[in-house]
């Protein structure tokens, strides 16, 4: 007889055995039900995120929209020029385009050129019409306003002294043209935000529309006078001695009008003005504010040889989201040689344009004025953008060395990310300049913004 022992033991085997197999549906059901309901859950709260952040957007965009109300319109960028170095451009790179419909959001980050219409107008600027006697006698106009020299009559609040200065008053083109007269607002409010610098025009002051006068529907903006004119200019055109230091040669300046700014310039001299137009250069883009028209045109000179950047172009500014390409116009000159290739290709404007476009400063500087590209300007099929695109530059002008125009060449590099930023420039231009003669300009400057803070209203 065998024992039961065995028997027992093999159905308590057989029984656990059942019972494992038995177990195993049971526990792949209840992990998947476990996926399912974190599935679930994770679900519901990426929807609800979703959804909260949908209200959070649309609440902000309705508020940025009764913040910033623009209107949807086609930008013509009309840019002031000599009719000299006039090129008409390819039609299928410039044309009028307006690629965003929707309104822009405006922040503290963009340029402040590109935000200009948002910025508040400080009141402390306002001049009442009594205290400035404009000149009927003009001696400057771009495409939206006209320049006449003016007397502003200043009473110091704490002696009562009467002080009277030469001003600069600049006013609509036109006098009816409501757009005109809004871009003068605009170089209003975006000159009091960009403040004071030595090498920057300042303003002194503005009459707005706030100050109701009768037969005057316009607004003015009043800034510094500098009484040498453009620098472009008085390389060119007026009389002097300039002194090649580079060659120890002299020769004569030009003779086509009378005029006592200086009597004489040295290589030395075209070195402080290339530190100077670095200098104010930086300083802009630190704000930041792109100049986008930056040339000796619209840098002006005083007698003691310092310099002031003005003209910010406001006619062409853009924003980040609605791009504007120059619309093409035989009768409109344009400054395309003093554009980077990524204004016209992509309507780009950023320091690194204007890097470029203080690479051909250099080439006038160091020309004593002569208009870049020269042997283009009788072309009028030539398309500049893709003569650059080959890879041809201006070559280097009469009065610099190998060095200075491996630094051109540097600023006009096709990429804009191996350009050199402004720093780099002002860097540059100091290191052509002599301690001696670096000290005299620092101490120079240090008194120009002295004079900017005394004559300023606010």
């Amino acid at each position: 007889m065998n024992p039961p022992f065995p028997n027992r033991f093999a159905r308590f085997v057989r029984s656990v055995e059942n019972h494992d197999e038995s177990e195993k549906p049971n526990l792949i059901i209840v992990f998947l039900m476990c996926a399912l309901f974190i599935y679930g859950v994770l679900s519901i709260i990426f929807v609800t995120i979703c959804f909260l952040r949908r209200i959070y957007r649309s609440s902000a965009t309705k508020n940025g929209n009764r913040r910033y109300l623009v209107q949807n319109t086609y930008v013509k960028a009309q840019l002031d020029t000599n009719s000299s170095s006039s090129l008409p451009v390819d039609k299928e790179i410039i044309e009028t385009i307006s690629i965003n419909e929707e309104t822009p959001i405006i922040t503290d980050y963009q340029p402040l050129n590109e935000r200009a219409e948002y910025l508040p107008y400080n009141p402390a600027f306002e001049i009442h019409s009594e205290h400035l006697d404009v000149f009927e006698k003009q001696f400057g106009q771009g495409n939206f306003g006209k320049v006449n020299k003016a007397l502003l009559k200043l009473i110091n609040q704490k002696t009562g002294e009467v002080v009277r200065m030469d001003v600069a008053v600049k006013k609509p083109a036109d006098s009816t043209d409501k757009s005109q007269d809004k871009l003068i607002l605009d170089e209003i409010k975006l000159m009091c935000a960009i403040g004071k610098h030595p090498n920057v025009l300042a303003i002194v002051g503005a009459i707005t529309k706030q100050e109701k006068v009768i037969g005057r529907e316009h607004n003015l903006v009043v800034t510094e006078f500098v009484e040498g004119g453009d620098l472009r200019s008085v390389l060119k055109y007026t009389p002097y001695t300039f002194h090649d230091e580079l060659t120890s040669t002299d020769r004569t300046g030009g003779q086509m009008v009378n005029s006592d700014i200086f009597d004489e310039l040295s290589t030395s001299d075209l070195y402080s003005f290339a530190y100077q137009i670095a200098n104010g250069m930086e300083y802009l883009a630190a704000k930041p504010c792109v100049h986008r028209d930056l040339a000796l045109r619209n840098v002006f000179v005083k007698r003691n040889k310092m310099i002031r950047i003005g003209d910010f172009g406001l006619a062409r500014h853009h924003s980040k989201k609605s791009y504007y390409r120059m619309q093409c116009n035989p009768d409109t000159p344009l400054p395309i040689f003093w554009l980077a290739p990524e204004c016209f290709n992509e309507s780009k404007f950023t320091e690194m344009t204007d890097v470029w476009s203080y690479g051909v400063c250099l080439f006038e500087l160091f020309s004593l004025g002569e208009s870049p590209y020269k042997k283009l300007h009788n072309s009028p099929s030539y398309d500049v953008v893709h003569y650059l695109k080959k890879g041809y530059r201006l070559s280097a002008p009469r009065y610099c060395n190998a060095e200075i125009y491996e630094f051109m060449l540097y600023c006009w590099n096709i990429d804009a990310t191996l350009r050199p930023k402004f720093t780099e420039c002002k860097d540059f231009c100091k290191s052509l300049i002599t301690r001696k003669k670096l000290k005299k300009i620092e101490s120079r400057l240090q008194m120009e913004e002295q004079l900017q803070n005394e004559l300023s209203l606010a």
